[in-house]
Order: C-alpha cells, then sequence, then structure tokens
C-alpha cells in the first residue's frame, strides 16, 4: 500500500475518535446552552445556513468543520435527513465551486504558488487516482476543497468529477 494513503487512512481513523470524544464531552458538559442557541440558529437561518456553510466549506479551504453546521441543525430541531438533504446540495454545490475555481486559475501564479504550499498532497492523489482520489477527499482530513481545486486545475474531465 503506498505509504502516504497509509499515513492518511491511520490520520482518518485518528481524527474520527478525537472528534467522537470532543463531541461527546462537548455534548455532555455544553448540552443546554448549545441547544438553545442551535434552536435560535435555525429559527434564524434554518437549512439555507447548511446549505450555505456546506457550499462555502467544500468551495474555498476553510478550517472549520462540516459537522459543526449538521449538529447545530440536528441540536437545532432539524430532522436528520432534512439536515442531510440541505448538506448534500451545499457540498454538491461547493464541490462544483471549487472545481470551477481550480480550473478557471490554475495558470495564475498566485493559485499555483497556494497550490504548492497547501494543495500538494491533494493535488498528488488527485493526480495519481483520479476520481477515487477526489472521494478520498472527501472521505479523509485531506481538504476536499482543494481536492475539487485540484481536479479542475488537472482538467479532470467534468463528467468523471460530476460522477464523484
Amino acid at each position: 500500500m503506498d505509504p502516504a494513503l497509509k499515513r492518511l487512512l491511520k490520520q482518518t481513523v485518528l481524527a474520527l475518535a478525537a472528534a467522537m470524544v470532543i463531541l461527546g464531552v462537548l455534548g455532555v458538559v455544553l448540552r443546554e446552552p448549545a441547544q438553545h442557541y442551535s434552536r435560535m440558529w435555525v429559527e434564524f437561518a434554518g437549512g439555507w445556513a447548511i446549505l450555505g456553510a456546506f457550499t462555502v466549506l467544500d468551495a474555498v479551504p476553510i478550517p472549520i468543520p462540516h459537522d459543526a453546521f449538521s449538529a447545530v441543525g440536528l441540536l437545532g430541531g432539524m430532522g436528520f435527513w432534512e439536515v442531510c438533504a440541505w448538506a448534500s446540495v451545499g457540498s454538491l454545490l461547493g464541490a462544483n465551486g471549487g472545481y470551477l475555481i481550480g480550473r478557471n486559475l490554475r495558470h495564475t501564479a498566485w493559485f499555483q504558488k497556494r497550490m504548492e504550499q497547501r494543495g500538494q498532497e491533494a493535488k498528488r492523489f488527485v493526480e495519481t487516482y483520479g476520481v477515487l482520489g477526489l472521494a478520498l477527499g472527501a472521505l479523509t482530513p485531506l481538504p476536499f476543497s482543494i481536492c475539487c481545486q485540484a481536479a479542475g486545475a488537472l482538467q479532470m474531465r467534468y463528467p468523471r468529477f460530476a460522477l464523484t
């Protein structure tokens, strides 16, 4: 197995375990205020906020976990499938946005420098594994937004990208 892939899978398992522990502790310690503010957030913005958050987070690499917005929706009283629907649409929009960013900015010095600094591993995975590398970006600690941008910059055919 590719050593980088093995390391990525190890990071994924560790990140999931850490997230479960942190969310469990926060769920016990901060349950009341979290439910209160989540209900306020859902009453104010509802699913549109989840859609917007997932769109931005899947188009531009921002170190905020998607799960935080899903959790706020659930704690605020939204149903599981409703949160999934808003998040899925937002993720699809964001992934396409990331692809277009990569495709349209691939020749700029700024974008190339940014990919060298922050997106080299994601680019390598997309370049090496194609659609599978893009899927790894969605399921692992690799930033999915950078994987989508790398797919666009590498001129992955759009139908192949869209199937992922």
